[in-house]
């Protein structure tokens, strides 16, 4: 029913590992248009929505679109066995089980898989309220060692845009405690880029070990956080012609 390859193998894996931590399974949807993989946690604090446009991929074939459920953890040897080389080669045929095959062009190595699918898949349907009228842009690895550095003595994190083109990350208060401050600037290099837009100063309190772990997906070299009082934070990683992946995190109100 489908068959796609993407010559970079690497790339999906990371896109999958980035959601490890955060759910068991997932369900994709293929159509002609590419795969759409939208997925909430039980308790509904936070979603992730990932997009990946058919004219990402080197080769892509759809008879009809499909949805097929995959437990994360009956991908573990596959992503153990990917290379930095490897093509990866995906085909379903209508049964219970999706083909994987990787091959690389330098080694001549070729390695095939059979993962089984999960049968009676509840498909979840939901509604993302919130706007976008604070937004920050920052290299994706500042933002992992942030989030990674205030883990180590908190469990919440407020994001706090101002005015003035400048942007805080701290834990408790920004007075007293630990507190990084980011500031727009004119670099070109995205993983260099930083830059804060808002309409008026604004604060958001969130789950810090969910975020580092979002924050631990660096897809790109650079990650967007769009935010507004007491909506949900929409994180954002864009790995171009391919597509990409949001993030969206429920703020913790008090």
């Amino acid at each position: 029913m489908f068959s796609l390859k993407l010559n970079k193998g690497i790339i999906f894996k990371n896109i999958l590992l980035s959601v490890e931590g955060l759910f068991d399974d997932f369900e994709m949807n293929i159509s002609f248009q590419g795969i759409s993989i939208h997925k909430m946690d039980k308790t509904k604090i936070y979603l992730a929505c990932i997009e990946l446009k058919a004219e990402g991929f080197q080769e892509f074939k759809c008879e009809k679109s499909v949805n097929i459920a995959i437990s994360i953890h009956s991908l573990e040897k596959v992503f153990k066995d990917i290379d930095e080389d490897d093509s990866l080669i995906l085909i379903y045929d209508d049964k219970e089980q999706l083909k994987i095959k990787l091959e690389n062009p330098k080694t001549y190595k070729t390695s095939e898989y059979e993962i089984p699918l999960i049968e009676n898949y509840e498909n979840q349907k939901f509604l993302v309220l919130g706007n976008k009228s604070n937004s920050i842009i920052i290299p994706s690895k500042q933002f992992e060692q942030i989030c990674d550095d205030l883990s180590a003595t908190a469990k919440e994190i407020i994001i706090k845009c101002y005015s003035d083109g400048k942007a805080a990350f701290f834990i408790d208060n920004e007075i007293n405690g630990k507190k990084f401050v980011i500031e727009s600037n004119q670099k070109e290099e995205p993983e260099k880029l930083c830059k804060v837009e808002g309409d008026k100063e604004t604060k958001i309190v969130l789950n810090l070990n969910i975020l580092k772990k979002i924050a631990k997906a660096h897809l790109a070299k650079q990650v967007k956080l769009f935010f507004s009082h007491d909506s949900p934070l929409l994180i954002e990683y864009n790995f171009g012609k391919l597509g990409f992946i949001i993030f969206y995190l429920a703020p913790i109100v008090k």
